[in-house]
């Protein structure tokens, strides 16, 4: 890693360079292939001079076919030869991209997983990018308070607020049947701010009779989707 131009919490547009990789090998890359291509134009411009003039000899009869057939196929490996070296360019430029890490999508930097200086290797995550759209979260019951959560008549979510701001809650009625997945929506406006209004953090989740709680996402996002069985305990 050459750079990190980021941290936890940054808000990111789509498009905007978040990490760098060491690209001096890729850059020895592509010039070496630039190269290639201009040697490779230059033996196609003088294949074809040759190839050209070969051919007027011959309509004056000078020269023979076999003499032709060759000017002409050495022509021919001249274009194949430029080709390939194009090829070769685009291929060492496409390379050369992959060291420059870009935001897929407007959204916040939840954590960093790197630091200048660490081996970047393909498969290993560099960051974390998300957007403030719908998230969930799944609360799970222990066996011991199964019982006790299914009797509760209904299910309060909190989450935290910004200061200044109450905080959202809302009330959904647990299923009485397994599996009891519940998902609720609670609209909450982004702070503004530059900072990330979606950090992990604990809230809450109480059932309104058996007491018992259990821990769910923070979500500041303009909707925050939940999905909790009922209550469990810490």
């Amino acid at each position: 890693m050459a750079s990190l131009l980021v941290k936890a919490g940054d808000r990111v547009r789509a498009g905007q360079v978040l990490a760098t990789i060491d690209d001096r090998e890729t850059q020895t890359g592509v010039q070496r292939s630039q190269a290639q291509v201009a040697q490779a134009e230059a033996d196609l411009r003088n294949a074809k001079t040759n190839f050209e003039r070969t051919a007027e000899l011959r309509a004056k009869g000078f020269v023979s076919q076999a003499a032709l057939d060759a000017a002409e196929t050495q022509y021919k490996a001249a274009q194949a030869g430029r080709d390939q070296a194009v090829a070769g360019a685009k291929l060492s430029a496409l390379a050369q991209g992959f060291t420059r890490v870009t935001a897929p999508y407007d959204g916040w930097v939840l954590q960093t997983l790197v630091d200048p200086g660490d081996l970047a290797v393909p498969g290993k995550p560099l960051l974390t990018v998300y957007a403030p759209m719908p998230l969930r979260a799944v609360v799970q019951v222990p066996a011991s308070q199964d019982a006790l959560a299914r009797s509760a008549s209904r299910v309060e979510v909190q989450l935290p607020a910004p200061a200044g701001s109450a905080a959202p809650t809302q009330w959904v009625t647990p299923p009485r049947r397994r599996p009891c997945p519940q998902r609720i929506r609670s609209r909450r406006p982004s702070n503004g701010g530059s900072t990330c209004p979606m950090r992990p953090q604990r809230a809450p989740c109480r059932a309104s009779r058996c007491g018992c709680a259990s821990w769910a996402r923070r979500c500041s996002g303009w909707w925050c989707r939940l999905r909790p069985c009922c209550a469990a305990a810490n």
